[in-house]
């Protein structure tokens, strides 16, 4: 990250020269003021979805934010890497999604966790995730608090999972 950020100091991008689509690889500056790698997710009007890939955190930005991704940083591969819960099912109400949230905040802030891939459906990755210290399964203690609903699936790779 540093040195993008050199070479963009050193070169710092037109503004406006971008022209993002869904997919793009990009730059742009955050809230702290400093460059980072996004890819484009969705565009709608004058406003971009971004991930930033370095990181996996999301963002509505204006599409003039935008700019070109210096070429010899394309091929790098994103630091962060986007995992969902094997078997379960999120809630559909508001409000108990952001409970799940929150206990899925709790539950792995600051924590040593074990991960584990169960599997892939369409290029998402589908994971089991424990404590390391207690052995706590995430998903199954969703699933006890009432906050996310098992998802049974039939493949036999997965018989050795609990429930699933």
């Amino acid at each position: 990250m540093e040195q993008l950020r050199n070479d963009l100091s050193a070169n710092p991008p037109l503004a406006g020269s971008f022209n993002a689509t869904r997919g793009a690889l990009c730059v742009l500056k955050f809230t702290d003021g400093l460059w980072y790698r996004a890819k484009v997710e969705r565009i709608e009007g004058k406003k971009a979805h971004v991930l930033y890939m370095d990181y996996g955190n999301k963002q509505v930005v204006p599409l003039s934010s935008l700019s070109a991704l210096p070429a010899g940083y394309q091929n790098q591969p994103p630091q962060a890497q986007e995992y969902f819960l094997a078997c379960i099912i999120p809630p559909d109400d508001e409000d108990w999604l952001k409970d799940a949230f929150t206990l899925f905040c709790q539950e792995v802030t600051g924590k040593t966790l074990l991960l584990n891939a169960e599997y892939r459906i369409t290029g998402q990755s589908y994971v089991s995730l424990l404590n390391s210290e207690d052995k706590t399964d995430i998903a199954r203690k969703m699933i006890a608090e009432g906050l996310a609903r098992l998802d049974k699936r039939k493949d036999r790779r997965l018989s050795k999972l609990p429930d699933c």
